[in-house]
């Protein structure tokens, strides 16, 4: 059987702390899954509610940048998820959700 390899990308002066998993399914799934991560968080209250409307928000306009991103300008969509990121820093595990899928869209062709 063959080794299954990993490839972390990191931008800027970003590190890669922990490997969480390899990405499956496409970038509106994933956005899905995240969008009920959130829900999930916000039942457990884990987020202030001003961190999940502005969370929110900005998953919707990802989104909105879905088709363009499919047509090769993943610009806007890029911007608004890591904004999303930066909303999400607090939660490891929704940051890394949101980090996920930058690298996802990133790997976009």
């Amino acid at each position: 059987m063959a080794k299954e390899s990993y490839h972390n990308e990191a931008a800027g002066d970003a590190r890669v702390g922990i490997m969480v998993g390899k990405v499956t399914g496409g970038v509106q799934q994933q956005l899905a899954e995240l969008r009920q991560a959130l829900l999930d968080a916000r039942q457990r209250e884990e987020l202030a509610p001003a961190v999940f409307a502005a969370a929110e928000l900005e998953l919707r306009t990802a989104e909105r940048e879905l088709p363009a991103a499919a047509e090769g300008d993943r610009g806007k969509l890029l911007s608004s998820l890591k904004r999303l990121r930066r909303h999400l820093d607090g939660t490891l595990g929704l940051a890394a959700q949101a980090a996920t899928i930058i690298a996802a869209v990133k790997g976009l062709t």
